[in-house]
């Protein structure tokens, strides 16, 4: 009977000791993640609580990365806790030697292994695929009104686009883009505006360079040029040629 109570107590200080380092070391990695996320909510204007309950959805997946970590601490300031109150030397002194121990530590770790395969192989990818595609919409719905600045927004997986903003106008508007040919156009202003994941984009007075598999190149210069890009396809065309 004081066996098993010995047990259930020790259980019971690793358990504590676990999850205060687990605490500790969440909310900062979280910290930094959220960090980060702000870094682009303040970027592209995305609302702050739309960045909050996106960033919960890395905690699974941080989890997975530091446990090991918090297995490995959490056991060590629990020990250090049970020696400095001379607590060991009175488990020990009751003749039970390192039993108790043995299987208290043997019954925590399979528990937490059973918990680390469970998120690593189930939980954890499941909600990280759910963070990927939140974070996606988000990315995705820019509303270029709102930004103050920019340097090289990656639209899509084949477009990047940078630009001036002065006095609500767009400048010196560079955008990078593939389709069949390696494309490149600048204009000197336009008008930029994105709506249902599809971003338009009225350009004035620039040039366009296009490069084709073979390395031929072809440049065009326009006064006008509209340009339509989504995640599936690319429609440009040119409205008027310069002289």
């Amino acid at each position: 009977m004081i066996f098993n109570k010995i047990k259930l107590y020790l259980l019971l200080q690793i358990t504590k000791y676990f999850f205060l380092i687990l605490f500790i070391f969440l909310s900062v990695a979280w910290i930094l993640q959220i960090t980060r996320l702000f870094t682009i909510a303040n970027f592209i204007h995305i609302e702050v609580l739309d960045i909050f309950f996106l960033s919960l959805f890395l905690i699974p997946n941080i989890i997975t990365v530091i446990i090991p970590f918090i297995l490995i601490f959490g056991l060590l300031l629990c020990f250090i806790k049970l020696k400095k109150d001379n607590e060991l030397i009175a488990i020990l002194s009751l003749g039970f030697g390192l039993k108790p121990f043995k299987d208290t530590l043997l019954i925590f770790n399979l528990i937490i292994l059973l918990i680390f395969t469970i998120l690593n192989f189930y939980f954890s990818p499941q909600v990280y695929k759910i963070y990927k595609t939140k974070e996606y919409e988000l990315r995705n719905s820019i509303d270029f009104n709102k930004m103050i600045f920019s340097n090289f927004i990656n639209l899509n997986k084949t477009t990047i686009l940078d630009f001036k903003k002065e006095d609500n106008e767009y400048r010196d508007i560079f955008i990078n883009f593939k389709d069949e040919k390696d494309n490149i156009i600048y204009a000197k202003k336009g008008n930029i505006f994105s709506k249902k994941n599809i971003y338009n984009f009225q350009l004035t007075d620039g040039f366009k360079i296009s490069i084709d598999p073979n390395n031929q190149i072809e440049r065009l210069e326009f006064l006008s040029y509209i340009l339509k890009i989504d995640n599936k396809n690319i429609d440009n065309r040119k409205i008027d040629d310069k002289n």
